[in-house]
């Protein structure tokens, strides 16, 4: 068994804790095995309820990744002909994109067989199976066959981004908008390489993740103040940050 340092391990214990109060109060929130997004830029969208997996109730409240709402409804606005998720997991954003914008093709990457198995659940209980395309593995040899010219990518591949996003896609992505979740506690220096990329094609703005005040925020007001805040808690490792990018052009 390999070591883990006293960081680690403090954080796997706020993770087992923190699943186990989510649990509690999901117990509040659902009544059936599909539940539906509460609000947000994906409200409506019909979630497989899972309370053991981190981030499950922000995604059912609607305030998970609250700081990137705005930018998603510009982007929606903008009316990307291709959404290209990469780390699609469990389809919270695949699915949620193909219901805002059902003119557009979604590719949903996921390597995890379970993950992409739920991706494509999560697309037929929503009824966009015709819209979302779930692959496997992304690599940068993956965007040679596709027309980009119009296209939107959101990643979230847990450092991978490094490897995915070389110098020859981001000349792929040129007129792509483009959300990357950077992992610096992952990948030491991803995201100053990732802005050194795309600074010549793309405006780039970062944006870390700031603590959530429940008073500000439109939540089920059955819920006491301490469930709330179990809530919209979304159990990060260290500071989140993500690069929101524009093209120049």
């Amino acid at each position: 068994m390999g070591k883990i340092s006293l960081y680690g391990l403090g954080h796997r214990i706020c993770d087992i804790a923190s699943k186990l109060q989510q649990r509690r109060v999901s117990r509040k929130l659902v009544a059936s095995e599909w539940e539906r997004v509460l609000q947000g830029p994906f409200r409506g969208t019909r979630m497989k309820v899972d309370p053991t997996r981190s981030g499950f109730l922000p995604m059912l409240i609607g305030t998970y990744e609250l700081e990137l709402r705005d930018w998603i409804e510009e982007a929606v606005r903008w009316k990307p002909s291709l959404v290209l998720n990469v780390g699609a997991a469990s389809g919270y954003y695949a699915v949620g994109m193909a219901l805002r914008l059902p003119n557009a093709k979604v590719v949903a990457f996921e390597m995890d067989p379970g993950e992409a198995a739920k991706c494509r659940d999560a697309a037929r209980e929503n009824r966009v199976e015709h819209l979302v395309e779930v692959r496997g593995k992304c690599e940068a040899g993956t965007f040679s066959d596709m027309t980009l010219a119009r296209a939107m990518v959101i990643s979230d591949c847990e450092g991978a981004e490094v490897d995915v996003f070389t110098d020859d896609v981001v000349r792929m992505l040129r007129n792509s908008w483009i959300l990357l979740e950077l992992h610096d506690a992952l990948r030491p220096g991803c995201s100053r390489e990732m802005y050194s990329r795309f600074r010549n094609s793309h405006t780039c703005r970062f944006v870390s993740a700031l603590p959530r005040n429940v008073e500000d925020l439109d939540l089920p007001p059955h819920l006491s103040l301490r469930d709330q805040n179990t809530a919209v808690f979304e159990n990060r490792l260290g500071v989140q940050e993500w690069a929101l990018m524009t093209p120049r052009t």
